[in-house]
Formats: C-alpha cells, structure tokens, sequence
C-alpha cells in the first residue's frame, strides 16, 4: 500500500491499493487497510487531544504525468455517491461495498488504485472477484470529525498488468463523492440549572440551536446581564437577583427559538436533622432533590431485587417525612427530564417515565440490549448517559446515549465495568466510575455535553475500581459547577482484607489526573466555584465505624478544620448525595435514611 500526499489535517482518506488478480477478472485478495471497529465492537474511548480543525491548505498537486495509455473495455459502478450518518460523536457507521463489473477487457492481472482527497473520513480498498469486484468503504469514528456534514471524494483506477496502474487502464477512472453526516443535535432546548435560588444572581447554560448570532437573552421581562455565545447551540447567560417564580428565556427576544424556564426558589435554612425510612432498606442506589417542588427521590433496594422502591421524601415547615413510596421491580437509578416534568426511573431492562408527584407512569421504553442497565445522568444536551453491565461478561460494557424528546437509544463506542454516573449542576459534563472487581489502568470516559463526545481520562492510578457487591457500591463521581474539577472516589480489597482507597482529582475538560484526596470517601460533593471538596467517609469504609463530613481544599489537596461526626454509621457502604440549589447543605442518604447536614464555611 502507498500512502499519497496529503494535508496535515485532512488523514487518511487518500490511500493507494495495489491489488493483484488473475488474468481477465479472477484475483487474489489485497492486503486490506485496517477499518475502524463496526458499530457494537468495544472500543476505548479516544483519549487524545480533538483533533486541530484549523483550515488547511489542499496538498500540493503531483508532478504532471502523462496520461495513462488505456485499454478497451469497460468498468461499471452501480453507485459513485455514499452516505454515512451517525448522530453520536462516538460511534462508526457500518461500512458500505459498491460491486462493479468489467466487460470487454482483455486478459492480463488485475489491479486498482484508489486515490481519495477531503478529510478524515473512510479507508478504502477494492476486491476482485470473477467478472468485476466490488469498493470497501470503512467510515472513520466520527469522533475526529466535526459535527455537521463532512465531504470527501475518491477515484477508483482499474488497470492490466501494472501495479501502480500508470498504463493500461479500463475504461476511465470512475470518482465517488463521499459524504459522512455526524448529526449530534441538542434534543430540544435546555436551561441548566433548571431550578436557582431567588434572589440572588448566578449563571445558566442554554442549549438548543440557532445561537450563533444571538446577541441577548431575557428571564421574562428582566434582561441578562451577561450573554456569550459559546457555540450556535450554547449560550452562557448571566441572571440578576429574581423573586421567586417561573421565567420564560427568551433569545433576541424570541427571534431565535426557544422554549425552556427558569424556575427560582427561596431555599430553606435547613438545619441538621435525621429522617429514617419507615422500613430500613438493603442500600440506596440514587437521590435526586427536586427544588421545585422540595421533594427528595430515593432508590431503595431490597435483597430481592423484585422489591425495589422508589420513596419521596418532602421538606414542610423544618422537618423531612417519607410522603410515598412506589414498589418498581429492578430499579436502579432515577432522574428528571430537562424540563423537569417528568421523572425517569431506570430499571435494569427499561426507563420509566413517572409522574413526580402521583409516582402515575406515563410511558416505558425498552432497552435495546441485553446488557443490564446500571446508571443513568442527565447532560444539558437533553441526551440520558446510560451505563450497563452484564453480569454474563464482567469486562467492559458499552454506554448508550438515551433522548429524552424522541425516546431513541444510541449506543457508544465508549465503554466501562458497572459504571456508576455523576453529573455536575449546569449539565455540562457526567463523569463515571467503574463498579468492579477487575481493576483498570485505562482512561474511564467521560461525556462532555457540549461537544457531545465521550474521552479518557489521563494518568489513571492502577486499581481504580470497587469491589462489584452492593455493599462496596462506590460513590458517584462529583464535579463543580462548571465541570473543571471531576473527582473519583474508589476502594478494593487488598492483601490481608484491608482496603486500598482512593479519591482522586481531574480536570475534567483537560482529562489529566491533578491530586489526591488523603482517603477513600462514600460520596463526595465539590462546591461550584471548585475550591472545596467535602467528603462523607469513615474510618474503615465499612460497618460501625461513625460517618464524618470532611473539607479539603482542592488547591492543595489538604484538609481544612477537623471532621463533623454525622452521628450516623455507613452500614451497607451505599451512600447517596444531593444538594439544594444554593449548595448550603448536604442531602446525606444511606440505609440510615436522609442526614441533612449544614456545610461548614
């Protein structure tokens, strides 16, 4: 194979294939270029820096050459236009083969060459068979492409008796035009946070589509004080200090369309309390606040997994009570729809969309796999990252992309072991760790919901993981506001039954490992501004051993003041985080039922 000239950035598609048959149309087969995994294959997600998008000149031009000499007969193609689409960063479309015959050629060996100009897109190479053959076209992962329509084309060279097909060439070389659609789109449109805290000021992320000339943005009738268009479907805006209510955002004052809310709310002065559950359950799997309305959701599971609840808690006057709780077999996650009307409870084989209030189910769609469904966060792009497990296979499993406006699920090449999900507050990145016994060096993913692409993290630790037993269930990834800072915390069984623990800092838009915390911690939440990371640990990391809330500065990655006792015991090692939306306290939940606990300043 020989490799022509091509631009620095535009790889790949230019290929030379030299392929050898039997005279008049019989053949051998060439050596192929190497495709990229067919959708489904477990690929680790690219762990690279994207790839430089800056414009580039096209290559220079060959040398003038003389035409080559042909020969007669003929070569049909029974297309030269291709299409490949795909709506996720982190996938690849199936491969497509173009068949062609030749007629009226005369007898000799049989070769191509295949010459490609434009962008990254495909590999491609060409097999003889009796009568004619048929063109390989491998698409590229679309994660070093553009969102948007990509563009390339490729000329096909059928020739006699000369491997670089500088003569005897049939009929005349036949050009394809390629064309590889990468149609990630925001599904619908999105304010993150959804829920703030009246009366003071603070920053929300929209998404949709259309922003690139947006120039202002409104909260019902009060303008933003600050707009940036990051992208045509981001847009960073800045509100003031709103009273209490619900705030239709407009853009250019509803030239761009747009149909999210802001929702403002006074937020309690919530004082340390301790609420039980009416029956203590097997662990907690997921907590979810919800400020509209001041409820807490729970996942409580049972020994058998047929008992599962889900279990609304609600705040009146200073004190929290379990208000309902919905029996839901297999449940393992939940979380709220972008517009916050609808409550997505994940159960192994399917999501449920529920009622808030009612617990009523609205609709139920089936998971396309048979892989178990083991987490689920919402992005600010609308899209559910969803993580499996098979308890068949304890290696990777793959991560779906579920849409909550068309209910459709995408499966990644991103992969992870029983990943547990953790989202920040402006939905911006959802990090994951892995809930397993096999230990890993590979870079766990990450989504990025802005450009909606999954990637490594960097510089992973060895043994990163948890043992894969409910009670070792580690802690969701935690990160700030923005999604600069991820951090993971993790423990496995050593030699001699003791615990190697870890929690461990990232920035998450760089993926590079930047500290460690001194201990492993049953959940973790980091402030907005990612100065402070406060961790929820023990001694031991399991049993008895009292549960205390610990603050570290993560500038230096050293502890502030001494530990608060939260009068509790780990028990089953599950533990749960939520917070308000002035971030003042923690929503502490294990077996022990709901600690709320005031953050120390």
């Amino acid at each position: 194979m020989h490799v022509l000239r091509i631009s620095r950035v535009a790889v790949a598609a230019s290929v030379l294939l030299i392929v050898a048959g039997c005279g008049g149309g019989g053949g051998g087969s060439p050596p192929p270029n190497p495709p990229s995994p067919p959708p489904g294959s477990s690929q680790p997600p690219d762990n690279s820096a994207p790839p430089d998008t800056t414009p580039q000149p096209d290559p220079d031009p060959l040398p003038d050459t003389p035409p080559p000499a042909t020969v007669s007969g003929t070569v049909s193609y029974e297309t030269t236009n291709l299409t490949f689409s795909t709506v996720l960063r982190n996938s690849t479309p199936p491969e497509q083969r173009v068949a062609f015959t030749i007629d009226g050629a005369p007898t000799g060996t049989l070769y191509a060459s295949v010459q490609g100009t434009g962008r990254t897109l495909f590999n491609a190479n060409v097999q003889f068979t009796d009568g004619g053959g048929y063109v390989r076209f491998v698409p590229n992962t679309a994660a070093r492409l553009d969102a948007g329509i990509n563009t390339g084309t490729v000329t096909i060279t059928v020739c006699l008796d000369d491997s670089f097909c500088r003569s005897k060439v049939i009929g005349q070389p036949q050009t394809f035009n390629v064309t590889y659609n990468v149609t990630a789109a925001v599904q619908g449109t999105t304010v993150t946070p959804r829920v703030v805290a009246a009366n003071n000021a603070g920053t929300v992320i929209l998404r949709g589509k259309g922003f690139a000339d947006a120039s202002s943005v409104r909260f019902g009738t009060t303008a933003a004080s600050n707009v940036t268009v990051v992208s045509d479907t981001e847009i960073r805006a800045t509100y003031p200090s709103l009273t209490p209510g619900r705030y239709a955002v407009s853009i250019d004052g509803g030239a761009v369309s747009f149909t999210g809310s802001l929702v403002t709310v006074n937020v309690p002065t919530y004082a340390a309390t301790l609420t039980p559950f009416t029956t203590a359950p097997f662990l907690v799997s997921a907590a979810v606040h919800d400020a509209e309305r001041n409820n807490l959701y729970v996942v409580t599971q049972a020994e058998q997994s047929e008992n599962s609840q889900l279990v609304r808690f609600g705040y009146t006057g200073a004190t929290w009570s379990v208000l309902a709780s919905n029996t839901i077999p297999d449940l393992q996650d939940v979380a709220f729809s972008p517009d916050g009307g609808v409550l997505i409870a994940a159960t192994s084989s399917r999501l449920i969309e529920l009622d808030p209030a009612t617990f009523d189910e609205r609709a139920s769609y089936a998971f396309p796999d048979q892989a178990s469904i083991q987490s689920i966060a919402l992005a600010n792009d609308g899209y559910l990252v969803v993580t499996t497990g098979d308890y068949d296979n304890f290696g990777a499993s793959p991560i779906y992309l579920y849409s909550t406006l068309d209910h459709s699920f995408a499966r990644s090449e991103a992969t992870a072991r029983f990943a547990l999900t953790g989202g920040n507050a402006s939905g911006s990145f959802v990090g994951l760790v892995e809930s397993t016994d096999e230990g890993t060096t590979a870079g766990i993913p990450q989504y990025d919901a802005s450009a909606q692409l999954f990637s490594g993290l960097s510089n992973m630790p060895e043994n990163l993981n948890s043992i894969g037993v409910p009670f070792l269930r580690p802690a969701r990834p935690a990160l700030d506001f923005s999604g600069s800072v991820l951090v993971l915390s993790t423990n496995r069984l050593s030699s001699g039954f003791g615990f190697d623990n870890s929690t461990i800092a990232f920035r998450a838009d760089t993926r590079q490992r930047i500290g460690q915390l001194p201990a492993y911690a049953h959940g973790t939440f980091v402030n907005d501004d990612a100065s402070r990371a406060y961790t929820v640990r023990s001694q031991l990391g399991i049993g008895s051993d009292p549960l205390e809330l610990r603050t570290y500065d993560l500038s230096q990655f050293t502890e502030i003041g001494t530990g608060i006792s939260l009068g509790v015991s780990p028990g089953d090692a599950s533990i749960q985080i939520a917070t308000p939306p002035n971030r003042a306290a923690l929503f502490i939940v294990g077996a022990f039922g709901v600690k709320v606990q005031p953050l120390p300043n």
